[in-house]
C-alpha cells in the first residue's frame, strides 16, 4: 500500500469516443505521480469504482498498483472538508488519528524494532496517542504538508513537525505510514 495526497483532479475529454473521464495527480514516494480513469479501470475486481469520481484536491487516499504501474485499488482515507470539521481530533475504525502536537522526540531508539525512530505525540479529545516514525527506509513514513488556505500540498519531512500543529496520523499496528500536517 502506498499514500498520496491529491493535489489536482480533473475531466479530461477523449475526442476519440466522445467519453470524460477523470484524471488525479498526487505526491506519493516523494514526487509526482498523475493516474486516469482509463488506467484505473484495468482491474475489474475494485468494488468501490464510483469512488474514484469522489476523490478531489487535497484529499489522502491510500492505494496500490499492479504490476505494470497502473492504479488497482484506492482508499480515501480523508477527504479535505473533513480536516476543516473544527473538533479537536478523533480515532476512526481505519487508525486514522488527528489531533494536536504535544511532542517530538527525534532520534530515539525504538524497543520494540530496534531502530532509530522520531516519536510524536499527539492529543485530541479521546486521549493521548504516541507514534514512532521509523528511519529504515522501507518503513519510512510519509509526510504531506496541507495548506488549507489555498488546499496546496507538498511532500514534507517529519522535521517539519512542530509543537501545536493539528496532523492526521493513518497508522496501522503500531506503525505510522502517512502523516498529514494540516496547517
Amino acid at each position: 500500500n502506498f499514500f498520496g495526497m491529491v493535489t489536482k483532479a480533473s475531466r479530461v475529454y477523449n475526442e476519440k469516443d466522445d467519453s470524460e473521464s477523470l484524471k488525479i495527480t498526487m505526491l506519493t514516494k516523494g514526487s509526482e505521480k498523475t493516474f486516469s480513469e482509463q488506467s484505473f479501470i484495468v482491474s475489474p475486481l475494485i468494488a468501490n469504482y464510483a469512488d474514484f469520481y469522489q476523490i478531489g484536491k487535497g484529499d489522502l487516499i491510500k492505494y496500490s498498483l499492479d504490476g505494470f504501474d497502473r492504479l488497482n485499488a484506492f482508499d480515501i482515507l480523508q477527504k479535505f472538508e473533513s480536516y476543516l470539521d473544527g473538533s479537536n481530533g478523533y480515532v476512526n475504525e481505519d487508525f486514522t488519528v488527528c489531533g494536536t502536537v504535544t511532542d517530538i522526540d527525534y532520534d530515539e531508539i525504538s524497543n520494540a524494532k530496534l531502530r532509530w525512530a522520531d516519536v510524536v505525540t499527539l492529543t485530541n479529545i479521546d486521549g493521548t496517542y504516541t507514534y514512532e516514525l521509523y528511519h529504515n527506509a522501507s518503513l519510512a513514513t510519509q509526510v504531506f504538508i496541507l495548506n488549507s488556505a489555498n488546499r496546496n500540498a507538498e511532500i514534507g519531512k517529519v522535521s517539519d513537525i512542530r509543537y501545536g500543529d493539528r496532523i492526521l496520523v493513518y497508522a496501522y499496528n503500531g506503525d505510522s505510514y502517512a502523516i498529514v500536517i494540516y496547517r
